[in-house]
C-alpha cells in the first residue's frame, strides 16, 4: 500500500508541475554553467555519480542538496520547491513535497551544459518530456542507441508519457536491462542500503522492444527490488539545446 500510495502522490504532483510550471521560473542562484570538456553523457554520468556518492536520502538526511536540484542554478531554477502550496521563495525541507526526479536529471544535465530555458520547462515533467521530444531526433530508440547519460522515463504502463525519469549509467544487453541513476526512488545508496532518494537500480525494456517487461517477475540485480516499471521513452538533447 505504501508503495502504490507513493505513486499516486506521484501522478497527481506530476500532473501539478504541468500545469503549474510557466508560472515558477526563476531560483534563488545565478551561476553560469560550466565549461564543457567532455562529451555530454560523461559529464552527465560524472555528476550523477558524484551526487548518488553523496548518500542523499529521503526525507531527511541531505535536503539542501535535493533543494539544488529544484531550485539550483543547474537544475530546475524554480523558485520553489513546494508543488502542493505553490508558495514563492519555499526550499524543500520534506518528504512528498515535489517530484523531484526530473529536477534530478535537469541537475544532472544542467552541468553539461544544457540551457536553462530547456531545464525550466521540460525536465520537470515526464508529458513535458515526452512533448518536446517527440517527432525530434532527441528521441532515442530503446535499447540499441541508449547511451550513458540519456533520459529515460518508466511506466507501470498506466501512462503513454511515463512517470519517472531517470539517467542511463550503462546498457546491459546481455541481461536485457538499463542500469540507471535516478532520484526520487528507492534503489541501492553508496552505503550499501537500499533506501529513498539518489539511488542505482536497473530498468528493464518492454518485451516488444525484446525485453523482459514489467510483468516478468523479475527482480533488480543491483536493488533486489521488484521490476514494477518498465522503460517507455528515452531522450538526449540536440546540440542546439547547448548555451
Amino acid at each position: 500500500m505504501n508503495d502504490l500510495y507513493r505513486w499516486l502522490q506521484r501522478d497527481f504532483l506530476m500532473a501539478e508541475l504541468d500545469v503549474c510550471c510557466p508560472d515558477f521560473q526563476g531560483g534563488y542562484n545565478a551561476e553560469p554553467a560550466p565549461p564543457t570538456t567532455k562529451p555530454f553523457g560523461e559529464l552527465v554520468v560524472a555528476t550523477a555519480l558524484e551526487e548518488w556518492g553523496h548518500n542523499v536520502h529521503e526525507p531527511r538526511g541531505t535536503p539542501n542538496r535535493i533543494d539544488r536540484y529544484i531550485r539550483g542554478a543547474f537544475g530546475l531554477d524554480w523558485s520553489t520547491a513546494d508543488a502542493i502550496n505553490w508558495a514563492p521563495d519555499t526550499p524543500y525541507t520534506r518528504d512528498g513535497m515535489f517530484q523531484w526526479c526530473g529536477a534530478f536529471a535537469a541537475h544532472c544535465w544542467g552541468t553539461a551544459g544544457i540551457k536553462a530555458s530547456i531545464r525550466k520547462k521540460k525536465l520537470a515533467s515526464t508529458a513535458r518530456l515526452r512533448s518536446w521530444g517527440r517527432g525530434t531526433e532527441r528521441m532515442v530508440t530503446v535499447p540499441d542507441d541508449l547511451r550513458p547519460g540519456d533520459i529515460v522515463v518508466v511506466s507501470r504502463g498506466k501512462k503513454r508519457q511515463g512517470e519517472h525519469i531517470c539517467i542511463v549509467e550503462h546498457v546491459n544487453h546481455a541481461a536485457k536491462l538499463v542500469h540507471t541513476i535516478e532520484g526520487n526512488a528507492k534503489g541501492l545508496g553508496p552505503d550499501g542500503t537500499v533506501f529513498e532518494g539518489v539511488i542505482k537500480r536497473t530498468r528493464p525494456w518492454p518485451r516488444a522492444n525484446g525485453g523482459l517487461g514489467r510483468r516478468s517477475g523479475q527482480t533488480c540485480p543491483v536493488s533486489g527490488l521488484r521490476q514494477s516499471a518498465e522503460i517507455v521513452g528515452a531522450y538526449r538533447p540536440l546540440p542546439e539545446d547547448f548555451a
